[in-house]
């Protein structure tokens, strides 16, 4: 029930900010596991949403 109200959760490689900084520090560069957002989409949406695209597939198939 977590997946329907908070479907995203922080990412765990850059903890939410959506930044990354260099080794030494100096430079900063976007997440690339959550493409900068900071926000990840938890594995139970994923089976949801995917639930829901089958349903919609078949049911609007006539």
């Amino acid at each position: 029930m977590t997946c329907w109200f908070w479907p995203f959760k922080a990412c765990r490689t850059c903890r939410g900010g959506g930044k990354l900084r260099s080794p030494f520090g100096r430079a900063i560069r976007l997440c690339r596991r959550c493409t900068g957002t900071g926000l990840r989409l938890r594995p139970g949406r994923r089976v949801i949403n995917a639930a829901r695209r089958v349903h919609r597939a078949n049911h609007h198939r006539h």
